[in-house]
């Protein structure tokens, strides 16, 4: 019996802890409608608030294909850039991440950086 009645309380101190790091299922389009090679881009950098996570290959997260990047905070600003193969940023999109780190597919819009 006196189990039971510390339960509710376990369960409350349980779900008062930081959210911590997950992984996130990303994919990526362009809001012109090109696809990586016609954009000119060649890899595609993810940041969380300006901490790079992880780069991958532009064509890798093109749909229906999908990339997972792991140690993304469940809070902070998501970037997702497409870079050009002298590293200059041509596409971008920033949304803000949140605790259920649900899987999306980010639109990139062009920088002017040509």
């Amino acid at each position: 019996m006196r189990a039971a009645a510390l339960l509710p309380f376990v369960l409350l101190v349980a779900g008062c802890g930081a959210p911590g790091n997950g992984t996130l299922t990303l994919a990526w389009i362009f809001a012109d409608g090109r696809r990586c090679a016609d954009a000119g881009a060649d890899t595609v950098e993810v940041r969380v608030d300006d901490q790079k996570l992880a780069s991958f290959a532009c064509t890798a997260g093109s749909p229906p294909a999908a990339v997972m990047v792991d140690s993304v905070a469940r809070a902070g600003t998501l970037s997702v850039r497409a870079l050009s193969p002298q590293l200059s940023e041509l596409y971008r999109g920033d949304q803000p991440l949140d605790a259920a780190l649900e899987d999306r597919t980010m639109t990139l819009y062009a920088t002017g950086a040509r």
